[in-house]
């Protein structure tokens, strides 16, 4: 366990600005930012020191999945005290340990951990991983798990890569067909759509002038509660939810990005909204949140 600070680090005065890691700045293993900043107006917070293959684990709600793996030299790092910076022994491989931290079971148990503490928010003490019994084989068994673990997870971040750019094709097939009427108009002009004649059937080979501009012949625009059902979800309480998975899956609107539900709860609120296959869930206080339920 690692509680060195900046002004301990020799290296530190060399910078005129460094990177200030908050807990909000690290989510599921990722650095969500690489920006410097003056050191005279950093927070009070920010003074532990970090090095290459140490751990960060938020202290504040296991569950939100606030750590990373620093896997780089960062003496121009400074991160929060509301980080808990694992650090190694040698007995231990660090990317090993990260592993069996970030692990679905173990960040259950952190929870409850954190839950049953008196508090302002669910938090954790280093003794609630001081104390975790965890499985040390061999340096060369933990280097084999290790490695198949990365390469698992890296197959799964290439994919996911794949998807945003499946998605944002998507998004511009989109715009150039219903937002640019782009089909109708090279109909219109006589020249070739590039669509396959059967798509290309479905457009129209003219506009027509309407209220919001023009629309391809014969299309309209409407409200939304015309032609589907709009329900509004009810609000949560975060003393309604639990981390073992028993009761009722919750979707807030933090899990759309990850289009999957993190959170349970045994009270479903009198207003709930069960979905359906064939629902689509949007956020309505964050924009470009939404997932289609299959």
């Amino acid at each position: 366990y690692n509680t060195s600070t900046h002004q301990k680090n020799s290296n530190f005065s060399r910078f005129e600005k460094v990177v200030f890691i908050n807990t909000g700045d690290v989510l599921d293993g990722n650095f969500l930012h690489e920006e410097f900043s003056e050191k005279k107006g950093l927070p009070g917070q920010a003074k532990k020191a970090i090095q290459k293959n140490d751990i960060l684990f938020s202290e504040i709600r296991p569950i939100n999945k606030r750590f990373a793996f620093v896997d780089k030299d960062c003496d121009e790092y400074v991160v929060s005290t509301k980080f808990m910076v694992l650090r190694s022994k040698g007995d231990v491989l660090p990317k090993y340990l990260y592993h069996y931290l970030k692990c679905d079971t173990t960040i259950k148990n952190l929870q409850k951990e954190a839950e049953s503490r008196s508090g302002t928010f669910p938090q954790i003490t280093f003794d609630s991983v001081s104390y975790l019994p965890i499985p040390i084989p061999s340096l060369d068994y933990q280097e084999r798990i290790t490695s198949l673990i990365d390469e698992i997870e890296e197959k799964i971040e290439l994919n996911q890569k794949m998807n945003e750019t499946l998605e944002e094709i998507a998004k511009t097939l989109f715009k150039s067909w219903f937002i640019d009427f782009d089909p109708v108009r090279a109909k219109a002009e006589g020249r070739p759509t590039g669509l396959s004649k059967e798509i290309s059937d479905l457009f129209p080979d003219s506009l027509e002038d309407s209220e919001l501009g023009e629309i391809p012949k014969g299309w309209y625009y409407r409200s939304i509660y015309e032609d589907l059902n709009v329900i509004y979800g009810a609000p949560f309480s975060s003393k309604m939810f639990n981390s073992d998975s028993k009761g009722t899956p919750v979707i807030r609107i933090r899990d759309l990005k990850e289009q999957k539900s993190a959170i349970y709860t045994e009270e479903v609120h009198p207003k709930g909204v069960l979905i359906e296959k064939g629902d689509v869930v949007v956020g309505i206080s964050t924009s470009g949140n939404s997932i289609n339920v299959k």
